[in-house]
């Protein structure tokens, strides 16, 4: 759900690191990893919460009721 680990959490634990200057093998090197995995994870559901709820709403009010009854029809089971 939060993304590919070598696209998106993985430049996110670098970057942590590098931003308090410490190494990979060290307790700080690792707490700066996992807070900045948390940190990319929680960006990446409130920005998922704010696109599905504003756009999602947006675009259900734009489709004619008579699309959305005949794709629940074929989609949802009976």
């Amino acid at each position: 759900m939060i993304g590919n680990i070598a696209n998106k959490l993985l430049p996110a634990a670098i970057v942590a690191q590098s931003a308090v200057n410490a190494k990979p093998e060290t307790k700080r090197g690792q707490l700066a990893s996992v807070l900045g995995i948390c940190g990319a994870a929680a960006v990446h559901l409130a920005t998922l919460a704010v696109a599905v709820g504003l756009f999602g709403t947006l675009l259900i009010s734009i489709i004619p009721p008579e699309l959305i009854n005949t794709v629940q029809t074929y989609v949802l089971p009976p």
